[in-house]
């Protein structure tokens, strides 16, 4: 259905919250996907399920199993180990086919391995966002940076649900987030060649 709405074919995946488990990326192969994107190799997962936790005063566990190992996941492009996602496949493995299924890691802190996204940054501000992206660039880690589309909202604007608060920077006025959105993406352009996520699979494949 989307392949049709888009008018070309779907080739890559996403899983929510980023929990892709061993399942998931073997029907994927199956289905003859290029690429996926689910691996966030960052602390953030389980420091968010754990903040849950705490503000539901033990109540509510959100368990994203899937996503606790990623911490260990390469940085850049691999493809993925055919029993563990997070893992790269070894040099003489039948993973590594001409059709092999590339996984695509958002972008992460080299050596700290914080995140580095549209929410992180809402929470932490410019000045760590431009000394992030400077970071990445001194490693050569390739930019792949997440956007919500709740960082466009804010609780001032018009029938904008209350429950909405507990989403980082919330409460800052939608002109900075549009002013800062702006910068990002004005810097992202002229320190990147941008390119959609199948042509990223496709340079990976190649080289």
């Amino acid at each position: 259905m989307l392949s049709a709405l888009a008018g070309r074919a779907i080739t890559g995946f996403r899983a929510p919250c980023y929990d892709i488990c061993r399942r998931s990326m073997d029907m994927l192969r199956r289905l003859n996907y290029r690429y996926d994107s689910s691996i966030h190799p960052s602390m953030i997962a389980p420091v968010i399920d754990a903040a849950v936790l705490l503000k539901s005063h033990f109540r509510k566990w959100e368990a994203r199993p899937g996503s606790y190992a990623q911490l260990l996941a390469p940085l850049r492009p691999f493809v993925p180990h055919a029993s563990n996602c997070w893992r790269k496949a070894r040099r003489k493995s039948s993973d590594l086919s001409g059709n092999a299924l590339v996984e695509l890691p958002l972008s992460a802190m080299p050596i700290s391995r914080a995140p580095f996204y549209g929410t992180w940054m809402q929470m932490t501000g410019m000045p760590l966002f431009r000394k992030s992206l400077s970071w990445l660039r001194r490693f050569d880690i390739p930019l792949h940076y997440h956007f919500h589309a709740v960082e466009l909202v804010a609780l001032t604007d018009a029938d904008v649900d209350s429950r909405f608060r507990v989403h980082p920077g919330m409460s800052r006025p939608i002109v900075e987030k549009i002013r800062d959105i702006d910068e990002m993406l004005f810097s992202f352009s002229n320190n990147y060649n941008l390119m959609t996520l199948d042509s990223m699979a496709m340079e990976y494949t190649k080289s």
